[in-house]
């Protein structure tokens, strides 16, 4: 994401496909992911050292936020072991309004903004229009199954969700 300006101005005749998914479903699982990758850099000292090499540091024990360009008073970091779930709500915020602004503002003509939700109903549309932009000759009778679950949402500040839900609905209605 944070060169993506860069990319869609250097490969002009590529596509950038970007799915996004509800914001909690999103969240939860991004805390789930940054929990196995913490059990597995305890276990194994390699994969810790392996992922700071490379710079892959969105999850696990050297887990650092990205840094959107934003407005200073849009740029918010909850950083905090007992508040997981706050502060991925809070990188899922950063990062979709981001993409949000830079895609009002630059109108990439090579970004293809997609919801996984939408990806995942019967007989989708969106994956239709996919397949026929990549020009890919498929069968369209399977269906990709939407791995959302229920949350509890007990943990997450309710200001955090109402936030997020704004912006998913703003990148619904743009996609």
């Amino acid at each position: 994401m944070l060169r993506l300006s860069q990319l869609c101005k250097y490969f002009k005749d590529d596509l950038f496909i970007i799915l996004f998914r509800e914001p909690i479903s999103h969240s939860v699982s991004l805390n789930n992911t940054h929990q196995k990758i913490c059990k597995q850099q305890h276990n194994d000292p390699f994969i810790l050292e392996y992922m700071n090499l490379i710079g892959h540091r969105e999850f696990g024990l050297n887990q650092k936020p990205f840094n959107y360009e934003m407005k200073s008073d849009q740029k918010k970091s909850i950083f905090d072991a007992d508040e997981k779930l706050n502060y991925w709500i809070q990188s899922w915020i950063n990062c979709y309004s981001w993409l949000y602004e830079y895609i009002k503002k630059a109108k990439p003509k090579n970004l293809l903004l997609i919801s996984y939700e939408e990806l995942c109903e019967p007989n989708s549309e969106k994956l239709k229009n996919l397949f026929q932009r990549l020009q890919l000759n498929t069968n369209y009778d399977f269906i990709l199954r939407n791995k959302n679950k229920s949350n509890n949402l007990v943990d997450i500040d309710k200001t955090l969700i109402s936030e997020s839900k704004e912006i998913y609905l703003k990148l619904i209605e743009i996609s």
